[in-house]
């Protein structure tokens, strides 16, 4: 398990890759560079969806690297436009994904071959179109995405009613203990997913082979209510805040090795469906693989300046 999750935190490292070649390719107005990217940005989401059925992780993804190109805008109306473009490209994305997506799993989750996950999902393509807020179907995959808005109501109702009661911090706890690799503490009770919170705080009959989750909202909610709202948001964007502009520096020093070292973790923190147990285990393993990563871009650097003539080293190492 504390392997996988490495793994999986490692595999971040294309977003950043896809960012950096996105911006240079906008920034040289270089058609094929900027079409090179695109494509490999779309491999995750396309993976996820062949593989997985899901296509929220790709998608969440991709929202990190155009948000994170589309703040650097100079122009208000460049930025304008392009949130618009974005927005109604996404939702678009989204109702004709959502509208397809029992056939998308029955035939992933099915074990179809691979040729028949990818007609399925050509099919859904063919289908695709832009968002009609007159279209009821439309307007039916958007309201069922939108569960979340329900779960959270009938926890706060629950709540306020005295039918149960505050966790009063016992979900950020587990979140701390999760930074214990299993790998070091083999019968660690705290595991990912938060059908048992959502459960317990809905008082709802969950499907436990599902995973259910808990939201930031909802977790910091039901822990200490809406000075948990309150404090809870706070402290996460500051300290995803604080990791960006670090990226960021190091990015524009020149330092590969230490943008990954704030890169990777501060992605792992983005978990707006989550809860804290998987946003904190994340994170340590998102560091774990970014030091990984690190030593492996210096002994790359290293091994490169060793093959090079003496006066380009020097001229390098200035």
């Amino acid at each position: 398990a504390s392997l996988g999750a490495l793994v999986h935190e490692a595999g971040a490292i294309w977003m950043l890759g896809a960012l950096i070649g996105l911006r240079d390719g906008l920034a040289r107005k270089a058609p094929t560079a900027i079409a090179f990217w695109v494509g490999a940005l779309a491999v995750y989401p396309v993976a996820t969806l062949v593989h997985a059925g899901f296509l929220s992780y790709g998608a969440a993804a991709v929202i990190v690297v155009i948000s994170s190109l589309t703040v650097t805008t100079r122009r208000f109306w460049r930025l304008a436009i392009s949130a618009v473009v974005v927005l109604v490209v996404g939702l678009s994305t989204f109702v004709t994904y959502f509208e397809s997506r029992p056939e998308i799993r029955q035939s992933v989750w099915g074990g179809a071959p691979l040729r028949d996950r990818l007609s399925t999902i050509t099919d859904a393509a063919s289908r695709a179109h832009f968002i009609d807020p007159g279209n009821l179907d439309d307007l039916g995959a958007l309201n069922g995405r939108l569960n979340q808005n329900y779960f959270v109501g009938v926890a706060a109702d629950r709540l306020d009613n005295g039918v149960s009661d505050y966790l009063h911090g016992k979900s950020l706890r587990d979140g701390f203990e999760a930074l214990v690799p299993r790998a070091a503490w083999a019968n660690k009770q705290v595991v990912a997913g938060s059908t048992h919170m959502v459960a317990d705080a809905t008082g709802l009959n969950l499907d436990e082979q599902t995973s259910w989750g808990v939201g930031n909202v909802m977790e910091f909610y039901i822990n200490f209510g809406w000075a948990g709202i309150v404090v809870g948001f706070t402290l996460l964007g500051f300290v995803i805040a604080w990791l960006d502009k670090r990226a960021a520096k190091a990015e524009m020093q020149g330092d590969f090795g230490g943008m990954v070292l704030f890169f990777l973790p501060c992605v792992a923190l983005i978990q707006p469906g989550g809860s804290f147990v998987e946003m904190t285990s994340g994170a340590a393993a998102a560091l774990i693989a970014a030091i990984a990563w690190r030593m492996a871009w210096f002994y790359w650097v290293g091994r490169r300046r060793v093959g090079r003539p003496a006066a380009a080293h020097a001229i390098e190492t200035r």
